[in-house]
């Protein structure tokens, strides 16, 4: 009987063990005054100003061996008027040429969604060090912010990447705010 409790101890250590070990924690609610969404379990926060006239989050696939990222950039309507394909390009350019990636291939953008936005979106694939990339730029304005995200990952993680991409993107909402006087 002895045995047979010490083999059930050892099992149950090495089951908890592997669901430690294999990050099947819980979401993460995150919420400041501008945003609210909800961080997959194995996924981090790797850089934050939560300005609320001009801020930024970072998030991270942070487990293993994915490379996702999702960066959410805001800034008050009033600094930064409006977001359109125009502007979406632009920006999509200087990140590009401002890294160290080589070969990049832009689509045109596009009307898409990003959650429960309706977005301008513009699709890049890249490389850095002839390791394929995939990045989508989107943009929009909400409650008196404009936004912007960059999604980027590896091309050989997509799948490990995507369910915490669509997480993100299906939790995201904006704060309602007063109008400012």
């Amino acid at each position: 009987m002895k045995k047979i409790k010490t083999i059930f101890h050892f099992i149950t250590l090495l089951v908890l063990s592997a669901w430690v070990l294999t990050g099947f924690a819980a979401d993460k609610p995150y919420q400041n005054s501008v945003i609210t969404l909800t961080i997959p379990d194995t996924w981090h926060i790797s850089e934050e100003d939560p300005n609320a006239d001009y801020g930024s989050i970072t998030l991270e696939q942070g487990k293993f061996f994915g490379s996702g990222l999702v960066t959410i950039t805001w800034s008050d309507n009033r600094v930064y008027e409006a977001e359109n394909a125009e502007t979406l390009q632009t920006w999509a350019n200087y990140a590009l040429e401002s890294w160290f990636f080589t070969n990049p291939q832009m689509s045109e953008p596009t009307i898409s969604t990003y959650g429960a936005f309706t977005a301008n979106r513009l699709n890049a694939k890249l490389q850095i060090f002839f390791q394929p990339f995939e990045a989508i730029f989107y943009n929009f304005v909400a409650q008196q912010h404009s936004v912007s995200i960059m999604q980027f990952g590896a091309t050989e993680d997509k799948k490990i990447n995507q369910k915490g991409f669509e997480r993100i993107q299906q939790s995201l909402r904006m704060v309602e705010i007063p109008p400012k006087n």
